[in-house]
């Protein structure tokens, strides 16, 4: 699932819903950045909790130098 540049809607907040889908049966996260100060800590507080009812998988954008640049260029990476 794509929810494009986050306007509308947090890693959190879709964590959470498809944490309440019985039909998934395990979640795959592509993170590019997060917004919000507080956002990761509380992203991690819901995939403890999720975890304990399915896997979360979560691939992490932007660790290398040349990475870093391209997510930083991107328009949902807010700054």
């Amino acid at each position: 699932m794509n929810y494009g540049n986050k306007l509308d809607i947090s890693e959190v907040e879709l964590l959470e819903a498809l944490a309440g889908n019985e039909d998934v049966r395990v979640i795959v996260m592509y993170i590019e950045g997060l917004k919000y100060p507080g956002e990761g800590r509380r992203l991690l507080e819901v995939i403890r909790n999720v975890t304990r009812k399915k896997p979360v998988v979560v691939y992490k954008a932007g660790r290398s130098k040349s990475s870093g640049r391209a997510v930083k260029s991107h328009t949902a990476a807010g700054g």
